[in-house]
């Protein structure tokens, strides 16, 4: 018998991991050795990223120091092309660590939400939640479409100064 594969804890596989045959899960919009970025594919807001150290690692407390700070520099990039892709007002970096805070995969990642003035998303202090705005899976040309310009974006903002 094998080990199980990284997942949700219902032994079913992890979704941000490579499949047996090595392909990614999802639309990637930026790949680098230490992690990946990709659409989220129940987002909040158009142009919603995750961003996932490539290595799964279900506890924060397990991800090396280097790969934390690469995250760090990353996300800020990431803002930086949500700005001038999808013409956002700000952004939300949010990180759900645990069951009581919602984590619903078990491959700890950062979502970075577009954020609107007015936009209706609101933090829920009654529940776990952390955006009270109820999403649905997206088609994934639309996703295809979106990455393409964010994609070129965000290699644009590690350029200028973000690397």
């Amino acid at each position: 018998m094998g080990e199980a594969a990284p997942g949700r804890g219902d032994g079913s596989p992890c979704p941000f991991c490579p499949d047996p045959g090595g392909k990614i899960p999802g639309v990637v919009v930026w790949e680098e050795e230490l992690l990946r970025v990709i659409m989220d594919r129940y987002p909040v807001a158009p142009g919603h990223l995750l961003i996932l150290p490539r290595r799964h690692h279900d506890s924060i407390d397990a991800i090396p120091v280097p790969v934390l700070a690469r995250i760090a520099i990353v996300s800020r990039a990431a803002v930086a092309a949500l700005r001038r892709v999808m013409r956002s007002d700000g952004a939300s970096i949010v990180v759900q660590l645990g069951q009581a805070a919602s984590q619903s995969v078990a491959h700890v990642h950062w979502h970075v939400v577009p954020r609107w003035t007015g936009d209706g998303l609101h933090h829920d202090d009654g529940d776990r939640t952390v955006f009270t705005y109820r999403h649905a899976e997206v088609a994934g040309w639309v996703l295809e479409e979106q990455a393409r310009g964010l994609r070129a974006a965000l290699g644009r903002a590690l350029e200028d100064g973000a690397r």
